[in-house]
């Protein structure tokens, strides 16, 4: 059964349908999806999942007990989770096309994709009031670490009015404007320049981030805002340049006082579960403990740092990142 949702907030119902997906995690030709769902307009008396081959599956676990919702929404939310699983024999791919559907009393039906975002993720909010912050200040000059297109997401066009924008990254590429090694970042970007830097998904590639912080420190000036997103529970990637994975307890061991940062805020993303392909003693916690998939840090540069590692790239290893 599903736990109680201490993060809703009711909204105003109306005549609308709510529809929460709680979990949808598939693995291996399987499904889990629960969630709950509800309509001031007409009862729900089944939910079903519609498959990309065409095969409807209807859910037999619906209308189960929800106290806690029925707190928040009232006698319409007194039964409304459903809570599943289902074998489909499809692979992950092919079930990011899986839809719900809702069916009302009154022989309506509403459809919703099953693949959508995760509602309760709380790193997109953390982005945006980095955003919003740059939003309140009169301009300046933004530095992205790890500015490559690589997956589609850039970020150039989405700054405020005011902000100039440098995208500096290893290898040379589709929006980088100065190639160059993080840990090395105060040797090809001017010191004390930029109000404010980003990086996604690049500092699980850094062998010594704590060299690419104090690098940071070097080119920022102090007041600059900072945002960095990696991986907390990730598949290997980009092998062999993949050597950490962050949680949000991480961070303060590369942006403190020493460094010349203050952390203002730390948190870690979505929940994952962890699956050993071999179920044993030592590994059957199965879903009594989650990682999350990313973490992300907000912080500031308070000062300049008098610490230094003065060791090379080539020093320690000779791995090249990927083409």
């Amino acid at each position: 059964m599903a736990g109680p949702t201490p993060h809703l907030t009711a909204p105003a119902i109306g005549s609308e349908l709510v529809c929460i997906v709680d979990r949808s995690s598939c693995f291996h030709g399987a499904i889990h999806v629960s969630g709950f769902t509800f309509s001031a307009k007409s009862p729900v008396i089944g939910v079903a999942l519609l498959l990309p081959d065409g095969r409807t599956v209807v859910l037999s676990q619906t209308g189960l007990p929800s106290a806690d919702l029925s707190r928040l929404y009232g006698r319409l939310a007194a039964s409304c989770r459903f809570d599943e699983r289902v074998f489909t024999g499809l692979d992950n791919a092919q079930m990011l096309d899986v839809k719900l559907e809702i069916r009302l009393a009154d022989g309506s039906k509403e459809v919703r994709p099953l693949a959508a975002a995760d509602p309760n993720d709380p790193i997109l909010p953390l982005v945006n009031r980095f955003f919003a912050e740059l939003r309140s200040r009169s301009g300046g000059h933004l530095l992205e670490i790890g500015s490559r297109n690589r997956t589609g997401a850039m970020w150039r066009n989405s700054l405020p009015p005011g902000w100039v924008y440098t995208g500096f990254d290893i290898l040379d590429g589709e929006n980088v404007d100065i190639v160059g090694d993080a840990h090395e970042a105060s040797r090809f970007l001017p010191r004390k320049t930029y109000d404010a830097v980003m990086s996604f998904a690049v500092f699980e590639h850094l062998l010594m981030p704590w060299k690419a912080a104090i690098e940071m420190n070097r080119v920022l000036k102090t007041g600059a805002l900072g945002i960095i997103l990696a991986p907390q529970t990730w598949a290997l990637h980009e092998e062999p340049c993949d050597y950490f994975r962050f949680s949000s307890h991480s961070w303060k061991a590369l942006l403190n006082r020493s460094t010349g940062f203050e952390i203002i805020e730390a948190i870690d993303g979505v929940r994952a579960y962890i699956v050993a392909r071999v179920h044993n003693i030592s590994t059957h916690f199965g879903e009594m403990h989650t990682g999350a998939l990313m973490s992300a840090v907000l912080f500031r540069k308070t000062g300049e740092t008098k610490l230094d590692w003065p060791v090379s790239l080539s020093d320690v290893a000779e791995d090249l990142y990927p083409f």
